[in-house]
């Protein structure tokens, strides 16, 4: 048994080690990324809760864009830090029992983060070199009660560290679907991170409405994430664990066919592209041991076979390309 399982990994180490890479020259790309403890920052604002309007107006003082984003879209309580919502209920919620323990804890587990800062510092210069037109943003970190992992916004991303404390996180356990528990852990952090800027700054325009496009962009979202974070395991740029990448490698010829004579690969319908590319226990359209976002795993496997085969083609490029059939023509993918 575990001799299977050491030989499973070496395999898939080699063949993660194959895809189309990029080299950057960044050693003149001056860069540090360092995170704004906003969760920190925002937790103060509990031991003087009599006085919330003038330390609301500090904390935004501080985040201006941020604040106002993360009590509307994140915590849901009102529009603008000022908001006599907002006034109202921020007080309660910060003294709520069950609203401390998950702070505490998430603040805990994340003390200390440089190893993910020391990581998205070498990402953001391999972005500034293959993209030197974008602004790096500013990072932050925040609770968010289960929702949204990453927030984009004007300037800033941040990240919701209380959604990667473990899959066997008491919390998690019967609030959060089985086959999304695996992703809710500090690796995930990020491919989570770049992946998200990366859709922010390139955002998607349909064309024709067909799966094909829906796929390619997200395989482009796959594979300018795996160019950024080259030392990446194939695992985490996906999402998967090594039996279900070990599956899509075998049964990708499968996979394709089974695409290609359903006539599939065209198709306009909402409901067949969500089978394809959205979290699930397994892709619909293919097997019960088929890994959800099936279709995201064959378009990365397209673009990094278009890539390959079209080396001129720069990532910046890549990204600007939105004539897909086009792409898919010049990959020549034929899996074997």
């Amino acid at each position: 048994m575990k001799k299977y399982a050491i030989i499973t990994l070496i395999t898939c180490l080699c063949l993660a080690c194959t895809h189309e890479k990029r080299d950057a020259d960044t050693k003149n790309i001056k860069l540090d990324i360092t995170f704004q403890r906003f969760e920190q920052d925002f937790w103060q604002l509990r031991n003087d809760t009599a006085n919330i309007a003038q330390n609301l107006e500090t904390l935004h003082e501080k985040y201006p864009v941020w604040t106002d984003d993360y009590l509307c879209r994140v915590l849901e309580i009102g529009r603008h830090y000022n908001d006599s919502s907002v006034l109202y209920i921020l007080p309660k919620f910060l003294n709520d029992s069950s609203v401390t323990a998950f702070y505490t804890d998430a603040m805990n587990a994340y003390a200390d983060i440089t190893d993910i800062e020391k990581a998205l510092t070498e990402a953001f210069k391999r972005a500034k070199y293959f993209f030197p037109e974008t602004e790096t943003p500013q990072c932050y970190t925040h609770v968010s009660g289960l929702n949204q992992s990453i927030c984009v916004g004007d300037g800033y991303i941040s990240v919701s560290i209380d959604n990667y404390m473990g899959s066997d996180y008491p919390v998690y356990q019967g609030r959060i679907y089985d086959y999304l528990l695996p992703n809710m852990r500090r690796e995930m952090i990020l491919p989570d991170i770049v992946h998200a800027w990366i859709e922010a700054e390139f955002p998607f325009y349909p064309q024709e409405g067909e799966l094909l496009e829906d796929m390619l962009y997200e395989g482009k979202l796959v594979y300018i994430t795996s160019i950024l974070l080259p030392n990446l395991h194939d695992t985490l740029l996906m999402g998967y664990n090594s039996e279900q990448l070990e599956w899509c490698q075998k049964s990708e010829p499968a996979m394709w066919d089974k695409m290609v004579e359903e006539g599939h690969l065209f198709t306009h319908e909402s409901v067949m592209r969500s089978k394809y590319l959205h979290s699930a226990p397994f892709t619909t359209p293919f097997t019960q041991n088929s890994p959800g976002r099936g279709g995201v795993y064959i378009g990365w496997r397209i673009i990094e076979s278009y890539m390959s085969k079209n080396k001129n083609v720069t990532p910046l490029q890549l990204m600007q390309e939105t004539n897909y059939r086009n792409i898919l023509e010049k990959s020549e993918y034929n899996p074997q």
